[in-house]
């Protein structure tokens, strides 16, 4: 992205940046772009809106690439470990959005990686990711 023109960037990471991703940074610095490391989570609404605003720059694009690993058997699978599995697909899909229209951001691309941990969960993350596209396209809302 950075190679394409990005000169700012912002991770909203659960965990504070060390090793591998801080030479990842650093690289991405070297090459002339701004990063701004936020500790948060993408399926807490507080934590999105403040990635949102920390720059006081307009947001341009999102990529949500945030995951819980929960590899279970789906019948040992509980609905607490299934929802901390998808919030941060499910509701780091949404807060952004809405976030971004209450910031009055236009967003030029949204792209959401999907959470194929394992084959149990792949029709249902498929499933979610194509709702959740079609309700931003009936909604009229940035992709």
């Amino acid at each position: 992205m950075v190679q394409q023109g990005v000169k700012n960037i912002i991770f909203l990471n659960r965990s504070l940046v060390a090793g591998e991703a801080q030479e990842t940074f650093d690289e991405i610095r070297a090459m002339g772009a701004t990063v701004t490391p936020d500790q948060g989570s993408a399926s807490n609404r507080n934590d999105v809106k403040r990635a949102l605003i920390i720059t006081g720059l307009p947001i341009r694009g999102i990529v949500n690439s945030a995951l819980v690993l929960r590899n279970k058997e789906f019948n040992r699978l509980t609905v607490e470990k299934i929802h901390a599995t998808f919030a941060p697909k499910v509701e780091g899909n949404i807060y952004p959005h809405e976030e971004c229209l209450a910031l009055g951001h236009t967003l030029d691309f949204f792209v959401m990686l999907s959470p194929l941990t394992s084959l149990s969960h792949a029709a249902t993350a498929v499933l979610l990711l194509g709702s959740e596209l079609l309700h931003e396209r009936v909604c009229l809302l940035p992709t």
